[in-house]
């Protein structure tokens, strides 16, 4: 999705946690024009930070509330939790992709991105 953006002229910021540190490490190694890795932040630096964002792609993890509290337009990727139940399908400008147990394609959230904008 990131690659697919960045042809399109788009920035990506990677966002992640001391649980994504080697996932992290090697985008940081592999960065492309138009991407970037954010260094880790304290929360409220995030949520700064999250909140200059045009629009937010997340899975069903903190960083999604997060962007939400802030007022970040997002895609929501849910393939752990019930979207029904921790999801924001109901408030505008939040779109909801995926299932508990569903995996979801890059196709289905580059579709929700594009409907998004």
């Amino acid at each position: 999705l990131a690659r697919r953006e960045t042809g399109r002229g788009k920035k990506v910021v990677f966002f992640g946690g001391p649980g994504e540190k080697d996932a992290l490490d090697a985008l940081r190694r592999d960065e492309r024009p138009g991407a970037r890795v954010a260094e880790p932040l304290p929360l409220r630096e995030f949520a700064a930070t999250m909140r200059g964002c045009k629009i937010v792609v997340t899975s069903d993890t903190g960083p999604m509330h997060v962007a939400v509290a802030v007022g970040v337009p997002t895609i929501q990727i849910f393939s752990a939790s019930e979207p029904e139940r921790y999801g924001y399908a109901h408030l505008p400008d939040h779109r909801v992709v995926g299932r508990q147990g569903e995996e979801v394609s890059v196709e289905t959230v580059d579709a929700a991105l594009g409907a998004s904008r």
